[in-house]
């Protein structure tokens, strides 16, 4: 690492995101109304649009052919403030979500919240951005975006480049850029400071999604003192640069904003999903398949309700996976995705290579966490079945069948795919998850008679 040294650039990166937050803050009125009920939730949001603005900084400049900065920073956070005013949202009030005063085990779980979040912020300091895939994907993309202001056609065109896989969306990578055209300099060590950012904010958005919903603070804060704690997801080698902790972030907020559009909470919950699903579908392609899960829910749910499919609704899932798609094709070209044959499924041997990775992703992820996950199945069986547990376990059980699939068309075997991705990339579906199971714990039984009643007068603006 070159430059003034460790604690300076933890501070001034520190700085960035928390200057980019208050920016968020600003524009974040147009996606969640007013009220004391709402803070937990603004806060998390407010993270999201200020990472996204981060990133818009990068892309608008780059196309207009100028160097990111702080000039273009504050003119577009100041041109969002002033639309997002236009738009405000009115205030809504939401009594359930104002924290009042807590039990001693409420206490005693915000506490291990704290704590959690304390460790991995530990763990994010302790070395730099430094795993396999931050060298071979999201980091050199990033700084190859910054040392050359713009997006190099080489990492994309060159068959030497095949390695990054260039069919991975680029929406890291310009946050990473984003981050260091306003730092100055390429700091892989203060860089680490993004992820507990991405923690903090999948724990905001949690626990107060859940307590706005419903629930008590007691499951709202045993959720998040789960979350945090969970050790597959938030450890010192998902910190190292990969993509899974910022998809669980995005991966929540597309769930959390879809239940909230189809139980019609509030006049804000579409341009919520919207803007989700432009957070999800650039960090992973995973993002794109959950958008997907998400729309093909979005039909089954007007079927049984025997009621129009919502066109908004549908546009807020589908316009960000098919523009993200498309655009990745018509900038940096198309590329097939690496280490994947999707024509093996046409071979006579893909039943057993099916049933191979399926015996791989017992052996590798069910037996030697057996008591973890028959008290996850005791958790689902016996929840309660309000409207936003299906939703949100139909998003993670189709993601989840997905991803038990995929490595039956891997071309390197299910075995490897399995040892090397698997487990990572299902441990991104813990925060949207642990709200469905705390959905289904948590909500009162009047929030099934609230699915079918309009939005409160004056707030259709969504």
């Amino acid at each position: 690492m070159t430059g003034p040294g460790l604690w300076p650039s933890l501070a001034a990166v520190a700085g960035i995101l928390l200057f980019a937050t208050a920016c968020g803050g600003l524009l974040v009125r147009a996606l969640l109304p007013r009220g004391a009920g709402w803070r937990i939730e603004r806060a998390a949001w407010s993270v999201a649009i200020g990472f996204l603005l981060l990133a818009v900084n990068v892309v608008l400049c780059f196309s207009l052919r100028l160097r990111p900065g702080w000039i273009s920073f504050v003119l577009i956070s100041a041109m969002g403030a002033v639309l997002a005013h236009r738009f405000a949202l009115p205030r809504t009030d939401a009594l359930s979500g104002v924290w009042r005063r807590l039990s001693p085990l409420g206490w005693i779980l915000l506490v291990l919240s704290a704590g959690g979040a304390v460790i991995y912020l530990l763990w994010s300091l302790e070395e730099p951005l430094a795993s396999n895939d931050y060298f071979a994907i999201w980091g050199l993309k990033g700084k190859s975006l910054y040392g050359d202001a713009a997006i190099p056609g080489r990492l994309f065109d060159w068959p030497q480049y095949a390695f990054s896989n260039p069919a991975y969306p680029i929406g890291l990578p310009i946050l990473y850029a984003g981050v260091a055209f306003l730092l100055g300099r390429w700091d892989d060590h203060a860089m680490a400071l993004l992820f507990p950012f991405f923690q903090a904010a999948t724990l905001l958005a949690l626990a107060g999604w859940l307590k706005r919903r419903g629930s008590s603070s007691t499951i709202a804060l045993a959720a998040d003192a789960l979350v945090a704690s969970f050790a597959a997801l938030y450890s010192p080698v998902m910190t190292g640069g990969m993509a899974e902790v910022p998809a669980a972030f995005t991966f929540l907020l597309v769930g959390v904003a879809f239940c909230d559009c189809l139980e019609k909470t509030d006049g804000g919950p579409v341009r919520r999903l919207a803007l989700a699903g432009l957070l999800a579908a650039p960090v992973k392609n995973e993002g794109v398949f959950l958008l997907g899960a998400a729309f093909g829910l979005l039909v089954l749910w007007s079927l049984w309700k025997r009621r129009k499919l919502g066109w908004r609704v549908s546009a807020a899932l589908l316009l960000p996976a098919l523009g993200s798609y498309l655009l990745h094709r018509a900038v940096l070209g198309g590329h097939a995705l690496r280490a994947f044959d999707f024509g093996l499924i046409w071979k006579p041997g893909f039943a057993g290579l099916l049933r191979d990775a399926f015996r791989e992703a017992f052996e590798q992820l069910v037996v030697p966490f057996w008591l973890a996950v028959a008290a996850l199945l005791f958790l689902v069986v016996f929840a309660g079945k309000p409207p936003a547990f299906g939703f949100l376990m139909g998003l993670a059980g189709a993601s989840l069948a997905a991803y038990l699939v995929l490595p039956a068309f891997c071309t390197l075997g299910p075995a490897w795919l399995v040892h090397w991705t698997s487990g990572r990339i299902i441990s991104a579906l813990a925060p949207i998850a642990a709200a469905g199971i705390a959905a289904g714990w948590g909500f009162p039984i009047s929030t099934l008679e609230k699915v079918d009643q309009p939005i409160p007068p004056g707030a259709a603006a969504g």
